[in-house]
C-alpha cells in the first residue's frame, strides 16, 4: 500500500470475535493507516493530547444510543514534503466491550499534497475507507446509531454536498455497556495538519442538540503546546475548532 512508510499501530482485539458484519456487499475500501483511540472517561475537559471538540460522558442511568453532526470540509494547508494528519469524526464509546464505534473524514498532507477521505470504524480494529469522493467545502453529516432492537450499530456519513451516502451496519452479540458520546477533531497520527478553523453545527446525540447536556469542551494540547483550541457552544448546537500547532 501507498503508506507502507507508516508503522501500523497494533489492533489489541478482534472485533470479528464479538460482530457481524450485515452488509458484506458494501465495499470496505481500503485499511486505515493508523488507529483511531478509545479515549472514554477521561477527566472533565480541559486539554487531551490529541483530540478537540466535546464530549458527553455517560451520567447516572443516561444512555446515548445515537450521535451526529455535520461540518464543511476543511482545506488542508500543506507545506512543502509535509506528511500530517487531522480526522473530523464523531461516535460512542464504550466501557464494555471497550470499542469506539465511529464515522469521520480525513484531512491530509501526504508529501506536501493534500488528500480527503471518508471512513467508518470500530476501534481497535482499523479503519475501513469508501471511494466517494470528498472535497473542500463540502458539507458532511456523520451519525452513528445504536439499535438495541436489532442489536446492531450503524455508521452513516453522507455529502449534503454532493448527494452520496454511504452506511455500514454490524450486529453484536453482547449488549455493550457505558455509552459515552464523542464529537472530535483528532491528530491520530504524528503531526496535525493545518486546517485552519473546522466548523460543526448540527451537534447532537440522542436526537437532541448538544447544548442540552452537560458536555465537556476539550481542546488539544501536548506537552504545554496548545495544537487546537475549541470555541464554547455557540446556539447550543455548534462549535469551532481552530488549528494553532501541529
Amino acid at each position: 500500500m501507498r503508506f507502507s512508510s507508516v508503522i501500523l499501530c497494533a489492533v489489541t482485539a478482534s472485533w470479528a470475535a464479538y460482530a457481524t458484519d450485515l452488509e458484506s456487499s458494501v465495499p470496505a475500501g481500503r485499511t486505515h493507516f493508523y488507529t483511531q483511540h478509545n479515549i472514554i472517561h477521561s477527566p472533565l475537559a480541559v486539554n487531551w493530547d490529541s483530540y478537540a471538540g466535546y464530549v458527553l460522558p455517560q451520567r447516572g442511568r443516561s444512555v446515548v444510543t445515537s450521535v451526529s453532526l455535520r461540518w464543511r470540509e476543511p482545506v488542508a494547508r500543506c507545506a512543502a514534503h509535509e506528511n500530517s494528519f487531522s480526522s473530523p469524526w464523531d461516535g460512542i464509546a464504550y466501557d464494555r466491550p471497550d470499542i469506539l464505534v465511529q464515522t469521520g473524514s480525513d484531512i491530509v498532507c501526504l508529501n506536501g499534497l493534500p488528500e480527503y477521505s471518508v471512513w467508518w470504524e470500530i476501534y481497535p480494529n482499523p479503519s475501513h475507507y469508501y471511494a466517494s469522493k470528498v472535497s473542500p467545502g463540502d458539507l458532511l453529516e456523520a451519525t452513528v446509531i445504536s439499535d438495541s432492537s436489532t442489536k446492531s450499530f450503524t455508521m452513516k456519513i453522507a455529502n449534503l454536498t454532493t448527494h452520496w451516502v454511504n452506511q455500514r451496519k454490524q450486529r453484536w452479540s453482547t449488549t455493550p455497556i457505558g455509552a459515552e458520546a464523542q464529537f472530535f477533531m483528532e491528530a491520530p497520527h504524528g503531526q496535525l495538519t493545518n486546517f485552519g478553523q473546522a466548523h460543526f453545527t448540527d451537534v447532537k446525540a440522542n436526537g437532541q442538540i448538544i447544548g442540552t447536556f452537560r458536555a465537556d469542551r476539550v481542546s488539544m494540547v501536548r506537552h504545554g503546546v496548545t495544537r487546537a483550541v475549541t470555541s464554547p457552544l455557540a446556539n447550543k448546537q455548534a462549535f469551532t475548532v481552530g488549528w494553532r500547532h501541529g
